[in-house]
């Protein structure tokens, strides 16, 4: 995954910007919210592979949830 993100988007780029460059896509409120949808999967690439799981469904609604409960 590295290669294909430093090679084709971020060339030169480190490891550890990679890293959190992509931490930061997948923690996305709005990725999240697609992820919760269902529906195709893609690779970096843009193909497509595979299903999002109810797993995976489940998974990012909780994650939202954390997010909007009260702190306290």
């Amino acid at each position: 995954m590295f290669r294909l993100v430093n090679e084709e988007h971020f060339p030169g780029a480190s490891k550890k910007v990679v890293r959190k460059t992509l931490a930061m896509h997948a923690n996305h409120g709005r990725y999240l919210q697609a992820v919760t949808q269902g529906g195709a999967r893609y690779r970096l690439d843009g193909t497509e592979e595979g299903e999002i799981t109810g797993y995976q469904q489940q998974l990012a609604a909780e994650t939202i949830a954390k997010r909007q409960a009260p702190k306290g």
